[in-house]
């Protein structure tokens, strides 16, 4: 479109030389030529119109269905995640000690899940889906917030990554809230490598997008670029009204001989859960630079109309094969995964595909299995893929799961791990049984818990019996070291059980005197703050009892990603505590909170630090 006003432009300066009418009416055209040529200036300037409207994208989505979740969040060490707050539709959940949350029977949509994580010192995290009928395996691995350079208002400058990934900031910024911001500015900033192994588990989302025209697209990346900015007081940061930024992200080597002259841009939409077509980027030499006018995860992508494959690679008896890799390629790009189940997700439509089925990483990756597909023009789930569990090495684990009384567990899990290979069963009846790939080891841990009693099994060691090793019944009576646990009104329970995760002291307020029992998470930022539980006895007696707000000025204070509730909410707050010690030693207490929007049950196992 811009080449067309250009041309359209050289066409009339190209014949007012030529002309020869009298001087009014060279006038009267010049007049005319330069009102065409200021209105072709401004049609040059326009973008072109977007009709993307979330509302009509989430007709693609489908009728709602039930759904049940399992899944790991890690940070960029592979190191598992406690306190992260999930949320999965209008359902809350939290990571445990393993890093683990479950959520069963959660209302979500039968071609789209979107499942969000947030965690104070890390970027908010996501994975979207097309769910399976059975439990949906998911792993999310969260970027820290590393700051890598910074800058101020009103100056331009670029900031970049060794790769020579970059920011070219204006130097005009807005607060989240709308309000101008002037001050020092924190640039954080991650390159996302389409070629690194980890790419699956830190962007967010999946390949899945909206174009100007709200239809479905499947997106084949050249990168991908995470810009966020922060203020002096923590505030999250964008760019002004009528500011852009230049970004620019470096192509590897294996993918330049493909990279396209011209590339459309597209932005992770962070309320909606997929990516959203805005803008293009030019290649310069080996890099793909553009224009952005704010701020979320930046994709470089080519794309193609979407459609749904969904298979199940299974073993000579029909079981399923957890662990191994898959990929789904074509001309277009290629589409990785691993084998939990069944498997759904989006693919290309309309181009020849291949299923490429390979060993673990521990197992060398090797390719085990190759199948052409075939080109899908509708959402299609092809017949179950058999593979030779023998010549795999697949193992089969089996066991039972119960409390300390003896009763089957029917809210847990176990993870079954060997050789970097980590294998997650959600127990439902009390027994579990998990396939794995065997590599080298001869031996396999087990961690299983039970989350309604906030007691684990502690990790446990077995050798394998080939090519079924029966572990018998689990016992999960090792009691946590420190916890706490709440529910608030019908909301799934909120466990944390990280090592030390509460900060108890005795804390007197220098200006009032009030001396309070103070009860902190340190795992949420709120203002200039971070925690997600904060509970407060003053002029607490050093002493067990029952204690209630009648008689106490008691304040208790929640924030997730959902709700925030304060104390002006609740009629009534009542603590027991039946265990108080003196510094170093244990506190155990029940609480719970009346109010005109939340009630809140709980109880805690810590130990006091101050």
């Amino acid at each position: 479109m811009r080449i067309k006003y250009i041309l359209l432009f050289l066409a009339f300066t190209f014949c007012l030389p030529s002309c020869t009418e009298d001087i009014q009416d060279v006038n009267e055209e010049q007049e005319v030529v330069e009102e065409e040529e200021e209105e072709e200036e401004e049609e040059e300037e326009e973008e072109p119109q977007s009709n993307y409207d979330p509302v009509t994208f989430a007709n693609n989505f489908g009728n709602d269905v039930s759904r049940s979740f399992i899944g790991s969040i890690v940070d960029s060490n592979n190191v598992p995640l406690e306190g992260v707050a999930v949320s999965i539709g209008s359902s809350s959940f939290t990571t445990d000690i393993n890093g683990i949350f479950l959520a069963e029977n959660v209302t979500i949509k039968e071609r789209f899940t979107y499942i969000r994580a947030s965690k104070s010192g890390y970027l908010f995290a996501s994975r979207s889906l097309v769910p399976n009928e059975g439990t949906n395996k998911v792993r999310i691995m969260m970027l820290p917030e590393t700051v890598v350079g910074s800058t101020s208002s009103g100056i331009q400058e670029t900031i970049s990554l060794p790769n020579e990934s970059s920011v070219t900031l204006q130097g005009d910024y807005i607060k989240d809230n709308g309000g101008s911001y002037d001050g020092n500015v924190d640039v954080i900033i991650h390159f996302l490598d389409p070629v690194n192994e980890n790419i699956q588990d830190q962007m967010p989302g999946m390949l899945y997008a909206a174009d100007t025209d709200n239809q479905e697209r499947v997106l084949q990346t050249f990168g991908m670029l995470v810009v966020e900015l922060r203020g002096e007081n923590g505030d999250h940061l964008n760019l002004a009204e009528n500011s852009t930024a230049e970004i620019k992200v470096p192509i590897d080597t294996n993918l330049i001989a493909d990279a396209p002259d011209t590339i459309p841009l597209w932005y992770f939409n962070e309320t909606h859960g997929y990516w959203v077509q805005e803008g293009e980027a030019n290649l310069v030499g080996n890099y793909y630079v553009g224009t952005v006018s704010h701020f979320t995860v930046w994709n470089y992508d080519i794309d193609e109309e979407a459609v749904v494959l969904c298979f199940n690679v299974v073993d000579t008896d029909g079981n399923p094969i957890n662990g191994l890799n898959v990929e789904v390629s074509s001309g277009f790009g290629t589409f990785s995964g691993t084998t939990d189940g069944a498997k759904c997700g989006f693919v290309p439509a309309n181009t020849a595909l291949e299923l490429i089925i390979l060993l673990p990483y521990a197992c060398s990756n090797e390719v085990i299995y190759t199948t052409s597909i075939g080109s899908l023009s509708e959402d299609t789930t092809i017949p179950d893929i058999e593979v030779d569990s023998q010549a795999l090495n697949v193992e089969n684990i089996t066991g039972s799961l119960s409390t300390c009384t003896g009763s089957p567990i029917t809210t847990g899990y176990a993870v079954v791990s060997n050789e970097g290979q980590n294998i997650y069963e959600y127990v439902t009846d009390g027994t579990f049984s998990v396939d794995i790939v065997k590599c080298n080891s001869d031996t396999f841990t087990i961690i299983a818990n039970d989350p309604d009693n906030i007691l684990s099994t502690g990790e446990l060691t077995f050798d394998f019996t080939s090519p079924t090793t029966d572990v018998g019944n689990l016992s999960a009576c090792s009691d946590l070291a420190e916890f706490i646990s709440y529910q608030i009104n019908d909301d799934p329970v909120f466990t944390h059980t990280i090592p030390d995760p509460i900060w108890v002291e005795r804390y007197i307020n220098e200006s009032t005197n009030d001396d309070y029992l103070w009860f902190l998470i340190d795992s949420w930022q709120y203002d200039d703050y971070n925690f997600t539980f904060s509970l407060a006895i003053n002029n607490f007696p050093d002493s067990v009892g029952v204690y209630d707000s009648n008689d106490y000025d008691i304040f208790i204070f929640i924030i997730d990603e959902i709700r925030n509730t304060a104390n002006a909410d609740y009629t009534n707050i009542t603590i027991e505590i039946t265990s108080y010690g003196n510094v170093g030693e244990l506190i155990e207490a029940t609480f719970n909170a009346t109010g005109e929007t939340y009630n809140i049950t709980g109880s805690l196992k810590t130990y006091r630090d101050n």
